[in-house]
């Protein structure tokens, strides 16, 4: 499979993460006096930039740590995809954290789909067992 296999761990490590996320979005708001909604939008910025300047280190990159910026940059997406600061206007921080509660269920049930649909038939072309694996945990 593209992801190496799917464990239950996996997904696990992903709700793991997005409670950590809470954890730590719900501090920094209170430390800096904001509410959610107002400490979303200043993520959002941050992350947005975050991204540019990562994808900027990495067409420039050809050094030996390209992997761990890739892998930093997958974190930071990772984020942005729990988060959806672009859509939340959520001010009160338990329906925030449920809801990322919720985007970090939905997307171990989409690797859960992927990995199902990807492996059912080892005999169709890679580029077609994967289009098929997307398009089905777009749907999950």
């Amino acid at each position: 499979m593209c992801f190496c296999g799917y464990d239950p761990k996996m997904g696990e490590s992903v709700r793991v993460f997005a409670e950590g996320l809470n954890r730590s979005l719900s501090a920094k708001a209170e430390r800096l006096g904001l509410t959610m909604s107002a400490q979303m939008q200043s993520e959002a910025l941050e992350l947005n930039a975050l991204i540019e300047l990562l994808n900027q280190k990495l067409a420039n990159s050809e050094d030996s740590r390209r992997h761990e910026l890739e892998g930093l940059l997958g974190i930071v997406y990772l984020i942005r995809a729990l988060m959806q600061p672009e859509r939340n206007e959520i001010s009160v921080r338990s329906d925030f954290e449920l809801s990322v509660r919720t985007r970090a269920v939905r997307l171990d049930e989409s690797m859960i789909r992927f990995e199902q649909i990807f492996e059912s038939d080892q005999g169709d072309f890679l580029s077609e067992r994967l289009r098929r694996a997307v398009a089905a945990a777009i749907e999950a």
